[in-house]
């Protein structure tokens, strides 16, 4: 039975409960336009894996096998992977454009001031979508095999991701540039099946279930600013967790992104344990689609928020009729 490789966790879930839809209003009116260029919030980073630029040990029969991106069907992209930044990076609580490492913040909310600020702020993220496939068949005891790997169904591929906020000799900000900082991400569980499929159909087809500890990315580059030529935007508003370029409270659809936003340049996640019989690598970088093609994907509105944005509205007129 063929298995299913990829998670839907592209498309948003379903339409939040009133309370968390008032809390993310809360913390996107949060934002101060000081700030804006600082802090980064959270969404996803849509990806591709470049011919030649991944590969697994299986060890065995098997040996070494080279993989390339397997596009998801996001837009017109070429997208095969998406990994998802859970939370806000917070840099500037106090939207004044500078670290103050020397004053002590309540970063969540408990009334306790926990840390100063900092220009490397920490934070969970979640591998929730691949796909990717063999360069060339594989050879498994005299027959061959296309080779596809995607997420194993039901698990969470979890880590952490830690930024580092360029600054200048006065602790302000610097925003300058093509790149605004450095990240190092580690994924502390990679959940993965290895579906083989005879090359021109037939029977023998089999899936290995693997798991990978520990890959790390030891440092790459990000920006405010999209990569590329024709970079993949997937547009949504301030808060949306799927979407890559954020454009306002009630989302047009259309850029340019807020500058809360976080693109990624060339990054590679690698696991070299000889001892285990372990060498694996995959690299990605900012998602592309075609010279010329349309590259801007909405996500999907939530049922409730259009609504929830009438009563706002509504109670907002009524109090300003009120105080005429």
């Amino acid at each position: 039975m063929k298995v299913t490789f990829c998670t839907t966790k592209f498309v948003s879930q379903s339409a939040p409960s009133l309370g968390a839809a008032m809390l993310g209003m809360i913390a996107i009116l949060g934002f101060s336009d000081s700030a804006v260029a600082a802090n980064i919030g959270r969404g996803s980073d849509y990806l591709v894996t470049p011919r030649g630029s991944s590969f697994f040990d299986f060890g065995g029969p098997i040996g070494l096998v080279s993989f390339e991106g397997k596009p998801l069907g996001i837009g017109n992209s070429n997208a095969d992977t998406v990994i998802q930044r859970k939370k806000d990076a917070i840099f500037d609580y106090d939207a004044d454009g500078i670290i103050d490492p020397m004053v002590m913040f309540d970063h969540d909310g408990d009334g306790i001031k926990e840390s100063s600020e900092s220009d490397t702020v920490s934070i969970p993220i979640e591998m929730t979508r691949l796909a990717l496939q063999s360069v060339n068949p594989v050879d498994v005891s005299g027959t061959l095999f296309d080779v596809s790997v995607g997420l194993t169904p039901e698990t969470n591929s979890v880590g952490t991701m830690t930024i580092n906020h360029n600054i200048n000799p006065d602790n302000s900000f610097n925003d300058t540039g093509d790149s605004q900082g450095t990240f190092t991400s580690v994924l502390k569980k990679i959940f993965f099946d290895a579906t083989f499929t005879p090359v021109g159909g037939g029977p023998g087809e089999f899936t290995e279930s693997l798991i990978v500890n520990d890959f790390i990315n030891v440092g790459a580059d990000w920006s405010h600013q999209p990569l590329g030529s024709n970079p993949i935007l997937v547009t949504g508003p301030l808060g949306n967790q799927d979407a890559n370029c954020h454009v306002g409270f009630v989302s047009s659809g259309v850029p340019p992104c807020d500058e809360t936003d976080f693109f990624t340049s060339l990054a590679m996640h690698t696991k070299n344990d000889l001892s285990q019989g372990e060498i694996i690598a995959h690299t990605t970088e900012s998602s592309q689609c075609s010279p010329g093609e349309n590259c801007i994907q909405p996500v999907p509105t939530p049922a409730l928020l259009p609504g929830l944005l009438g009563l706002i509205g509504g109670a907002l007129r009524k109090r300003k009729q009120e105080t005429v």
